[in-house]
């Protein structure tokens, strides 16, 4: 004879997170990313610019290029954080929906 498993409701299941699990994933999510740049950039400060196709350039031409603006245009930097702050809320009202339409009360058992 065998015995048929129930479900546990979600509010009496074990966490699946030991203390451990959240140590190790951000050393695996922030740690090894980190220690990529660090690599990359360490390495970079051997690897020497090429030499142009075209030859050295003039001696006159450099003046003429415009130099970048010293600073980041205000404005564009305040729509780009509310851009920003405007995305985070909406992905976050979706997840809340998402987990209000999961905690729906499902239909009890007949028999």
């Amino acid at each position: 004879m065998r015995f048929k498993r129930t479900p546990l409701p979600h509010s009496q299941r074990e966490s699946h997170m030991t203390p451990r699990r959240p140590i190790l994933l951000y050393i695996l999510l922030v740690g090894l990313p980190l220690v990529g740049v660090l690599g990359v950039l360490e390495l970079g400060k051997k690897v020497t610019a090429p030499l142009p196709a075209s030859g050295p350039w003039p001696q006159g031409t450099l003046g003429t290029i415009p130099a970048p603006p010293s600073a980041p245009n205000l404005v564009t930097l305040l729509l780009q954080v509310a851009a920003i702050v405007i995305t985070a809320r909406l992905v976050g009202v979706l997840f809340h929906l998402d987990y209000a339409h999961d905690q729906r009360p499902s239909a009890a058992p007949v028999g």
